[in-house]
């Protein structure tokens, strides 16, 4: 089991397109937990190709993605995103794309889509098998998911 916790980045800052926060890359059991990310430049959290399967992202107080504050893709699956704070993201505060078996539950999301381009403010949904987003999340406005 790898743990990523506790950690404070800050002004990691030249996106969209820019270094982010904390990416993973093909990792089996991992947690992230209990970070603070400020001012990054890509995605905070991020997840690529080959996906990070049994993942758990939470307890992360995430302000001003340039990017998604939370970017679970390209594989990912077995991943519960809970009780995150995301305030503050280019796109939307958080993506989920060609993924499988997600649960996201008990966050808080608040000013998404920055840009005006994604197609929500809150979750954007692409290619998903198998996804619970429950009314346990709490958004400031607009619709609680929305697919792509």
């Amino acid at each position: 089991m790898a743990w990523v916790n506790d950690n404070y980045i800050i002004d990691n800052n030249n996106g969209p397109d820019g270094d982010g926060g904390i990416d993973c890359y093909g990792v089996d059991q991992i947690n992230v937990f209990k970070n603070s990310l400020v001012n990054t430049g890509e995605s905070s959290i991020y997840t690529a190709t080959p996906g990070c399967t049994h993942m758990a992202i939470w307890g992360n107080d995430i302000h001003n993605s340039n990017e998604w504050g939370i970017d679970v893709t390209l594989g990912a699956s077995n991943v519960t995103i809970a009780s995150n704070l995301v305030n503050g993201a280019h796109y939307a505060t958080m993506v989920l794309w060609q993924v499988s078996n997600v649960t996201v539950q008990y966050n808080t999301m608040l000013n998404g889509n920055i840009s005006g381009t994604a197609p929500c403010r809150s979750i954007v949904v692409d290619t998903v098998t198998g996804y619970t987003i429950d009314n346990t999340n709490d958004v400031d406005s607009g619709p609680l998911y929305c697919l792509r």
